[in-house]
């Protein structure tokens, strides 16, 4: 006869070259999700179902499940919920038939009161199942702030188009003189503030 199967107790953890490498690599394997996971499950199960957990093979299904949800399967995540949704329900269901079975309203009055808070945690669950099948959709709407913008750069370039035939036509009956744009205009000098800037390193200066 096949020896019967006997959990593992224990994982294994990478030894490093040093004291130093090897604390860190037990550091990095104790804060590991998964095995923050492990333990909260193997606490909730004692003494239930604890005496058979599995600790490696029970560690490698939560890292199954994180690696499915990292690249987008909430099948999982989705089967969780609808069955927390149900226990949920369930618990109210039993709830609300020990609150109709009490003699006073004293004792039918805290059940009632947990019975509501499961059914109301049951929908919310549901509205979370909801959202993460449906997903909201988000629309941004870009504002153009461009539009009809003038800039004068102070180098006497005047306004163009519509704008300047009517600048034309206002001082021609105020002053009788008009803005030409096709005159020539005098040499403006090199602010040295204004130079070219030099090669900017982004990693010398942290940019991303």
């Amino acid at each position: 006869m096949p020896k019967p199967y006997l959990p593992k107790r224990e994982i294994e953890c990478p030894v490093g070259t040093t004291p130093e490498e090897t604390a860190r690599e037990y550091g990095r394997l104790i804060t590991k999700p998964e095995i923050h996971g492990f333990r909260v499950i193997k606490a909730a199960e004692e003494p239930g179902l604890a005496s058979q957990i599995d600790t490696p093979g029970l560690i490698s299904a939560l890292q199954e499940q994180i690696q499915a949800v990292n690249s987008g399967d909430l099948k999982h995540a989705e089967a969780m919920l609808i069955m927390q949704a149900t226990s949920l329900q369930t618990l109210y269901s039993r709830l609300a038939e020990r609150a109709m079975a009490q003699d006073s309203l004293l004792a039918m009055e805290p059940l009632l009161k947990l019975a509501l808070r499961c059914q109301n945690q049951s929908r919310q669950t549901l509205e979370t199942l909801a959202t993460v099948r449906n997903p909201p959709l988000v629309l941004a709407k870009q504002a153009n702030f461009g539009a009809n913008v003038q800039v004068n750069n102070g180098t006497g370039a005047p306004c163009a188009g519509k704008n300047q035939n009517e600048l034309n036509q206002l001082l021609s009956e105020g002053h009788g003189t008009t803005m030409d744009s096709s005159g020539a205009t005098a040499p403006v000098g090199i602010d040295p503030a204004m130079e070219t800037v030099g090669a900017f390193d982004r990693t010398a200066h942290g940019g991303g």
